[in-house]
């Protein structure tokens, strides 16, 4: 008997040479698997049914269509504790790989002491904790979140990267060095590793690991080293890509763009021939470039959506996959939170600035000024993020009657709720696709890193209204106004809904495109054959400059005081003749 494609919901993967499990649904609370053993012409000659709970999984994970065959690969998942934000990312990366049926493990290096938190529910997760040199990454990470109300000069922010990812090389050397975890991971023999564009540590080390397939997953919309590693150019004058772009930038705010993102990639450069000579130093002398390393990745996986970023040049193994791991069915609020979304007669506004601005570290004005806006909307109900260290805000909250201030809050079970009108956010990517996968318009408040990117493209979709952090103490008006356009104004209700559903109707979902390329690229020992050349050649030869630079050099020195030789003989030749006939 062979198989014959049948409808149903379903999951298949190889268990061996022969061997497949179909997962076919029962009910909406059990799953049957069936085991089938396969000879080389696809005769079933063993099977087995078992049944198993499935209550934790997600009905929109389990759509109707036929059966195809899904090898079953050992992946390991390089996910640095430098932000809560990036280990959920992360996470959600290694879940969708873990259930479709991929051995997985997400390796985390605890810097900041926050591996305690839960991330990966299917894969599994080794922690490294302990390691003395997180301290100063922590330190330094704490120093942007203290300064995170100033506007940093050029070279404040090129020193803040510079310590930044010299840290980060730190904690990768120490790391490195434990050669019991790495002698506990090499023998798992990893088919393929995936790593974000951050920091390069890990790519080395999936080097050493001896795995062969590797994934570039970049956690932000892209940016200019990751431009750089695949070999794409920056369109900095339309993008902002080193510094804040206006709708319509001035000659200033291109030339600051330009030269921020020049900046910033010398120093990625530098950095990691830094990296190279730790790696060297721990596995021989001949242990290849990092940077050399990534730009031999198969695919970049962006961990955003093409729909809510800016458009921009890309390449055919550059796939846009933001979404992986946020489910559309609506997640059941807890208490109190179920009944903090039915207060307040119109709806429901929600404020949070992430966890790297804590709003313990900001000037207590920020907060105050916002409870002061609250106030002037009492037909509607706030729920503010404060960390558990602001005790002024909590205290400051304690007799206004349409708010809840709280350190945690669920905020994708919130996001989905639909009394929800409008979300307040620092403009964090997971804050800004699970917002986009309910449709909710958004005010955005930048403060760092990809922030101001990422406020901008929504500012240029037209589903929210982008302010900025200075406004929160010189300005708080503004916030109160651009609250006031969005809950009279339809607009951006609209616009939100428009981007949400050109999400939800794509051809491929971010999981079906995601899940279908990594199998690809893996059963077949990688697809070199899309890899642009461009990542490997040089800065001269790829923008031609030694043409244009001659040119230029001859039309400076050669042409133009020809031309102006010529005119000026010209007139005084004009004035001899005119003197003569005079």
């Amino acid at each position: 008997m062979k198989f014959s494609p049948i409808p149903m919901p379903w999951s298949a993967h190889r268990s061996d040479d022969y061997g497949y499990t179909i997962m076919s649904v029962v009910n909406q609370t059990h799953l049957h698997f069936q085991q089938l053993s396969i000879d080389k012409n696809e005769q079933i000659i063993d099977e087995v049914w078992v049944s198993k709970d499935i209550g934790h999984l997600h009905n929109d994970k389990l759509r109707e269509q036929q059966i195809e065959f899904a090898n079953s690969y050992k992946i390991l998942v390089f996910s640095p504790a430098c932000s809560t934000s990036h280990l959920i990312s992360n996470a959600r990366i290694a879940d969708e790989l873990a259930q479709a049926g991929h051995d997985v493990t997400v390796l985390e290096i605890d810097m900041l002491n926050i591996t305690s938190m839960k991330t990966a529910k299917f894969a599994k997760r080794k922690i490294v904790a302990g390691l003395a040199s997180s301290l100063q990454f922590k330190n330094i990470l704490m120093g942007f979140s203290a300064h995170v109300m100033s506007d940093p000069s050029i070279y404040d922010e090129f020193k803040g990267f510079w310590e930044y990812q010299n840290a980060f090389n730190g904690v990768c050397e120490e790391f490195i060095k434990n050669t019991e975890i790495f002698e506990e991971l090499r023998s798992e023999h990893f088919d393929a590793y995936f790593g974000e564009q951050i920091n390069m540590c890990g790519f080395g080390y999936a080097q050493a690991l001896g795995i062969k397939r590797k994934f570039l997953i970049s956690s932000c919309p892209m940016n200019g080293a990751n431009y750089d590693l695949v070999g794409l150019p920056m369109a900095l004058g339309d993008l902002p890509i080193g510094s804040d772009l206006s709708e319509n930038p001035t000659y200033f705010e291109r030339a600051r763009n330009a030269l921020n993102a020049v900046i910033q990639l010398l120093e990625y450069r530098v950095l990691n021939m830094y990296l190279t000579d730790i790696f060297r130093a721990q596995f021989g002398e001949n242990f290849p470039n990092t940077l050399d390393i990534v730009r031999e990745s198969d695919f970049t996986f962006v961990a955003t959506d093409e729909v809510i970023d800016f458009s921009s040049p890309t390449l055919q193994n550059v796939i846009h996959v933001g979404g992986l791991g946020i489910h559309n069915v609506e997640a059941k609020l807890p208490e109190p939170y179920a009944s903090e979304m039915e207060k307040g007669k119109n709806g429901v506004i929600y404020f949070s600035l992430g966890t790297i601005a804590n709003t313990s570290r900001l000037p207590n004005q920020v907060l105050e000024s916002f409870l002061e806006i609250v106030q002037r909307f009492p037909d509607y109900h706030f729920l503010i993020r404060a960390d558990k260290y602001d005790l002024n805000t909590v205290e400051k909250a304690k007799n206004i009657k349409n708010v809840r201030v709280s350190d945690w809050l669920p905020q994708p079970a919130i996001l989905q709720h639909p009394r929800l009108k409008l979300f307040i956010t620092h403009a964090g990517y997971n804050s800004i696709m699970e917002s986009a996968r309910t449709g909710v318009p958004l005010i955005t408040i930048p403060f760092m890193f990809d922030q101001n990117l990422n406020s901008r493209a929504i500012e240029k979709k037209g589903w929210g209204i982008r302010r900025t952090k200075n406004q929160l103490l010189s300005n708080p008006q503004a916030i109160e106004e651009a609250i006031r356009e969005i809950l009279n104004n339809p607009k951006y209700t609209e616009n939100a809904h428009r981007i949400r559903d050109l999400i939800k109707s794509k051809p491929q979902s971010s999981s079906e495109r995601f899940l279908k390329t990594v199998d690809w690229v893996i059963s077949n020992n990688g697809v070199p054959e899309l890899l642009f050349d461009g990542r490997n050649t040089n800065t001269i030869i790829y923008y031609n400059l030694d043409i244009l630079i001659p040119i230029f050099v001859l039309i400076t020195y050669f042409i133009i005081p020809t031309l102006v030789s010529w005119y000026i003989w010209s007139c005084f030749g004009h004035l001899k003749n005119k003197q003569k006939l005079e």
